[in-house]
């Protein structure tokens, strides 16, 4: 077990066992290798199966910055793969957020503005942080979709004129489309967010229009159909009574026809004035039936 240490254009401190095993090297040019001789940055650290510990040793426990890294412009760090060539790169932003990209591939994976604003994927996905809005682009999918609609988020409420309602749906063009960027398998019905916004004036802008509203609007047409449909009931029912009344006064008017009928029969017979024997007297029951 020995040690070497070696000057020459470059320094070397070398663990003699069984043959050189570098430990540290500082070049000419002022980098600093650990576990190699050709040290690829100012501070290059090379060994198999090792790692690199920084431990503050304070025995206070608290939050302090172990690592800082500076740079006039941005500055960060790259993890790489060797087994398959595939890197990542985290560093901070133009604006003075931060960015996390993949090492040949277009485009920043994730971003973080200093208003706290996500971008997943550019603007596939965006959360911004002054606004509260989440931004998604392309196709969604959840299990489930639970909007806050409580009294207690909600102000400036005003009633809502439900027969202006029917009118604005009457004149609201529904057709099928799908997405120019979904498959052709993927259609879908439903109006042009511009013609909705024109008529109900509802939204942020005419380019999107709120799942909240269409399905209010639905609610606002059932229940105008609703009320038709009850007053309709109402009228049925009221025609059904009448008619049942007419049914039982024209019974009634037949009844007493036959009775009269009858009584009539019975004088005529009496006086000789019927012309045939068994024959009664009938009157013309047009008017009733």
């Amino acid at each position: 077990n020995g040690w070497q240490l070696s000057s020459g254009t470059d320094f070397r401190i070398d663990k003699l066992i069984g043959g050189s095993s570098n430990v540290f090297s500082a070049e000419a040019n002022g980098d600093i290798g650990m576990g190699t001789t050709s040290p690829e940055a100012a501070l290059h650290v090379k060994g198999f199966g090792s790692k690199l510990i920084i431990e503050d040793s304070n025995s206070t426990a608290g939050v302090r910055n172990v690592i800082q890294l500076k740079n006039k412009g941005g500055v960060g760090f790259e993890m790489r793969d060797t087994s398959i060539d595939n890197a990542w790169d985290f560093r901070t932003a133009g604006n003075g957020g931060f960015l996390v990209s993949n090492i040949g591939v277009a485009g920043s994976k994730l971003q973080i503005n200093t208003d706290g604003s996500v971008f997943l994927n550019g603007a596939g996905f965006s959360l911004n942080g002054s606004t509260n809005n989440v931004i998604v682009g392309g196709t969604h999918t959840a299990v489930q979709h639970i909007a806050s609609s409580s009294r207690e988020v909600k102000k400036d409420f005003a009633t809502i004129d439900g027969k202006a309602v029917m009118d604005k749906i009457k004149n609201l063009e529904v057709t099928e489309w799908r997405y120019k960027d979904e498959a052709a398998q993927g259609k879908h019905i439903g109006p042009m967010a511009e013609d909705f916004f024109k008529l109900f004036k509802l939204g942020a802008d005419d380019k999107h229009v709120s799942a909240t509203d269409m399905a209010s609007i639905a609610i606002i047409a059932a229940k105008e159909l609703q009320k038709k449909s009850d007053l309709m009931d109402a009228t049925s029912s009221a025609l059904k009574s009448k008619t049942d009344q007419l049914e039982l006064e024209n019974r009634t008017l037949k009844a007493r026809l036959v009775s009269l009928e009858k009584l009539v029969t019975t004088l005529a017979s009496g006086n000789g004035l019927l012309p045939e024997k068994g024959k009664s007297v009938v009157f013309n029951q047009k008017s009733i039936d």
